[in-house]
């Protein structure tokens, strides 16, 4: 993940990381329904203020 990843979980706010291409976890458990589908969505922002890295996305081995 690179630069700014904000998680939900069905819709609620669940964590953020600000920095870039560091690990990180969240605890999900209080958002999930038991039983039902559970959606996850990951944003990583972008900011006009990075001198040296213009990008941003998630990044994961393939």
């Amino acid at each position: 993940m690179y630069r700014d990843a904000t998680v939900f979980v069905n819709g609620a706010y669940a964590g953020q990381r600000p920095f870039g291409c560091s690990r990180f976890h969240i605890n999900a458990d209080r958002f999930l329904l038991f039983g039902q589908d559970n959606g996850i969505r990951v944003e990583a922002r972008s900011h006009r203020d990075s001198r040296w890295y213009t990008g941003a996305g998630v990044y994961r081995d393939s």
